[in-house]
């Protein structure tokens, strides 16, 4: 019972906090005497340690503390109460560990009533916290908890205002069905965010048809990567030009000039309010909120949000011609409901891309200019080597570079053809004749070489490792049998089993006898 009786008085708490933009700087927020009533009822606030004092991308542990302190002072002024008295607060620091965490609470809840829990910030102390807070019979709600994963916490006890990570993993998924990319390398942090919006970005990508060529892990401790990310890039397909899209804004002030413009294009995707994106939204129902991430609606049937999850895409653009500064624009939305994103305004809300270009990158290899590494292997009349001694005699490797001019064929027609529409630079690498086609595939597979012109057939084995064009010359394989006799009639088939001598010798006996 006590929870039905706290959810409304909850709910408006979470109305203040979540609808309360922070202005201060940090250093008033942080020395700012806040008023405290002489209340014994109170809120349990849980936020995490700040990592790095001096990084603005760290500041948002002080924005939330500031903004859960200010809901408690407004709340106040308002009058609102919880068992005829003005509700105070307490906090605790969160270190990553979640047994220190519960230990302090207990403590906090011996030495106060706490009627509420505001909190905790990460999915992985959110559903030991909100086990706790069913048993004590209050609630808990997250502001930052984002694991699809508790959406299965069906106790009544806790709720969270932020979307699910299921949201902003759908979101990128429509965008790249809108635009037609069929590829993408998802770079995810080694925690417990980073995993879960990995995994559901995955379980989007794959349910759309959309492959992940690599799922790239960075370190949050060591700062770095776990693989050599350069080259990952640089052997990609999508080389060189990548659309980068981050689910969170970075701060701009610590890069220089040179390193702005390399940003140009960058896509954010981040939550806003309703009527951040032109649409009415109805402040005066007593069980919603609006929220800094939109309208904030809550369900007994769901811990999650039930509607008005709206999104929008800013795209780092220079705002003036020099390009010596640049800035977040927003350029398009979407709602959850929603199947497209659509223009932030209108029309001329042009993204500009990462080449500068305003044109939407297609989703193939980027050829022009670059060298194509081609195999081949001398079989006539597709690959015919002019003087296959000389090219041979010198050989100490399986394969050796040629020049284009040493050999003729049809396949050296088709190369020509393509190098001339596609621009690129080809690289012909011959092979020995004693190599197996299955060897060339799997050159092909480990980047040996990009492809192999060659008379390959196509079967399930290769075609799970590599990538076949459509067929250049088709051939027909068939079964040989020998063509039947005609089978015209013949009156005397029955004096086939024994010849004609053998059929005069009885004869001649059945007269005789």
């Amino acid at each position: 019972m006590k929870i039905k009786f706290a959810s409304k008085c909850f709910i408006l708490i979470q109305l203040l906090l979540f609808s309360i933009r922070c202005i201060s700087k940090t250093e008033t927020t942080v020395e700012l005497s806040w008023p405290v009533s002489s209340s014994v009822v109170k809120l349990l606030g849980f936020f995490p340690r700040q990592a790095d004092e001096e990084s603005k991308n760290d500041m948002w542990t002080i924005y939330c503390r500031s903004m859960f302190r200010a809901a408690i002072v407004l709340s106040q002024q308002y009058n609102i109460t919880f068992q005829g008295q003005f509700l105070t607060y307490e906090e605790i620091i969160t270190d990553d560990d979640i047994m220190v965490t519960v230990d302090q609470t207990c403590q906090k809840v011996l030495a106060s009533n706490i009627v509420g829990f505001i909190g905790p910030a990460y999915s992985s102390e959110a559903r030991y916290l909100a086990s706790f807070a069913y048993r004590l019979g209050i609630l808990s709600v997250s502001y930052s908890a984002t694991s699809p994963d508790l959406s299965t916490i069906d106790n009544g006890a806790f709720y969270r205002v932020v979307p699910s990570d299921e949201n902003i993993a759908l979101s990128p998924t429509i965008l790249f069905k809108q635009y037609k990319w069929k590829s993408c390398i998802i770079i995810y942090e080694n925690d417990e965010y980073g995993y879960n919006g990995m995994k559901s970005l995955s379980q989007e990508f794959s349910a759309m048809n959309i492959k992940t060529l690599e799922k790239i892990k960075f370190d949050i401790k060591q700062q770095n990567f776990e693989i050599d990310f350069k080259k990952t890039l640089l052997d990609s397909s999508s080389r060189p030009y990548f659309v980068w899209i981050l689910t969170t804004t970075i701060a701009l002030d610590y890069f220089n000039k040179r390193q702005k413009k390399e940003l140009i294009g960058i896509l954010t995707i981040e939550p806003v309010k309703g009527d951040f994106v032109d649409v009415s939204i109805n402040a005066t129902l007593t069980m919603t909120f609006l929220g800094v991430s939109g309208q904030v609606i809550f369900s007994n049937e769901t811990t999650d949000r039930v509607a008005d999850v709206y999104y929008i895409i800013k795209n780092i653009q220079p705002l003036n011609i020099e390009q010596k500064d640049i800035d977040y624009l927003p350029v398009l939305k979407w709602h959850m409901d929603s199947t497209n994103w659509t223009y932030y305004k209108d029309k001329s809300d042009d993204i500009i891309w990462s080449n500068r270009s305003k044109n939407i990158p297609v989703d193939h290899k980027l050829i022009q200019g670059q060298e194509l590494r081609m195999a081949i292997i001398h079989s006539p009349p597709f690959i015919i080597l002019k003087n296959s001694t000389s090219t041979y005699s010198d050989m100490t490797d399986n394969y050796k570079i040629i020049d284009i001019t040493e050999f003729d064929g049809l396949f050296k027609d088709i190369m020509l053809y393509l190098k001339d529409r596609m621009s690129f630079r080809p690289v012909i690498i011959i092979a020995k004749p004693t190599i197996q086609y299955n060897e060339l595939v799997d050159g092909v597979a480990n980047r040996l070489f990009d492809t192999v012109m060659t008379t390959i057939a196509i079967n399930a084995k290769r075609s799970k490792i590599v990538d076949f064009s459509a067929p250049i010359f088709p051939r027909s394989y068939r079964i040989v049998t020998r063509k039947p006799k005609s089978s015209q009639l013949n009156f005397l088939f029955f004096l086939k089993p024994f010849s004609w001598t053998l059929w005069l010798l009885i004869l001649g006996t059945v007269f005789y006898a």
